[in-house]
């Protein structure tokens, strides 16, 4: 009985924690969409927390949790979107940068 109570609250506080992990990164996200500007964004803060999920993920395997799986594949997937943000948007801003300071 008490076994049961255990898993079930173990998983509840793991969804939260997931959910919530997932939500925290998902307003940085927004903003970069929103402003085209990542320009404050490390990219040593960007690799970090890709490693930092692949290894989660590669520990949720191992440890047969799916709720640490789940939420480190859709945080590793918003960190790679993010780089694509970056790349693009830092790219795109350099590029208008140089042509105004040319004028």
């Amino acid at each position: 009985k008490y076994k049961i109570i255990f898993f079930m609250d173990k998983i509840i506080s793991g969804s939260i924690a997931g959910v919530m992990g997932v939500l925290s990164f998902t307003p940085q996200l927004v903003h970069a969409y929103k402003s085209k500007k990542t320009d404050d964004i490390s990219w040593l803060f960007i690799f970090s927390t890709l490693v930092m999920s692949i290894v989660w993920a590669i520990y949720g395997y191992y440890a047969v949790d799916l709720v640490v799986i789940i939420t480190d594949v859709l945080i590793g997937i918003q960190v790679l979107i993010l780089i694509g943000f970056k790349y693009h948007y830092d790219k795109k801003n350099r590029l208008n940068t140089t042509v105004i300071n040319d004028l």
